[in-house]
């Protein structure tokens, strides 16, 4: 009965190892039978790592396996910016055309990936109203504000914490990637000069077009808001 069994098993082996899988012969990292080849695969392909286009090679393991890492985008950074409002106020929280003080390297679009925000009524709010968003079309009286998002606080004294997190399908903040409310407003205009930001020199700046900004307004008392931005730009 055992030399019975041992028959068999050589002949299954025999016809598995006989078998072909014409879908994979001849493939990268794959013998004429269509099985993973026992040494490294040298062939490569070409391709696209990013929205730019820009090429990069991989290579295949011997199991025809490829390992992948999940990082942040390496052109990615961080802001955070800090205040505290008893009046109307309009921030730069990204400035686009900055690559100075600001971590990034491209000046055409921001694509946010995550918005941490916490916010601090004093005893005596009554009622604040905070937006975030993006500008363009800007002029000597006026731009387009593109809101993404926005918080309203009424007759509320304490903290509010707010967390986005939507990498990788975070809001590109450019007409051709977002569809959302938009209005015209003089808050944000090449004629004012002196727009708080978080530029390391002067800490104004004059806003222009794709510049990620914040809005406070309809202030009554105090409040306090911290909002750090994850980002990379194109």
């Amino acid at each position: 009965m055992k030399n019975l069994i041992t028959f068999f098993l050589l002949a299954f082996a025999g016809v598995v190892s006989g078998a072909t899988n014409t879908d994979y012969a001849n493939k990268p990292g794959y013998d004429a039978n269509g099985y993973p080849i026992t040494t490294p695969s040298t062939s490569s392909v070409d391709i696209v790592v990013d929205e730019n286009g820009d090429p990069d090679s991989l290579r295949l393991d011997s199991l025809n396996h490829l390992d992948v890492v999940a990082h942040a985008h390496a052109e990615g950074g961080h802001i955070l910016f800090t205040g505290n409002f008893t009046a109307d106020g309009n921030i730069i929280l990204i400035d686009l055309s900055n690559t100075t003080d600001y971590p990034h390297s491209n000046t055409t679009w921001i694509h946010t990936a995550n918005i941490i925000m916490n916010i601090a009524g004093d005893a005596s709010s009554s009622r604040y109203l905070i937006e975030i968003g993006w500008i363009e079309d800007i002029n000597a009286s006026n731009s387009h504000f593109h809101k993404i998002f926005a918080i309203e606080g009424t007759k509320q004294a304490g903290d509010h914490d707010i967390i986005i997190t939507q990498n990788p399908e975070a809001p590109k903040l450019k007409a051709t990637g977002f569809l959302g409310p938009a209005e015209t407003v003089t808050a944000f205009d090449t004629g004012t000069t002196h727009l708080d930001s978080l530029d390391q020199t002067t800490g104004t700046v004059t806003p222009a077009d794709g510049d990620m900004v914040m809005r406070v307004t309809n202030i009554t008392g105090g409040v306090t808001v911290n909002i750090m931005v994850g980002y990379h730009s194109h």
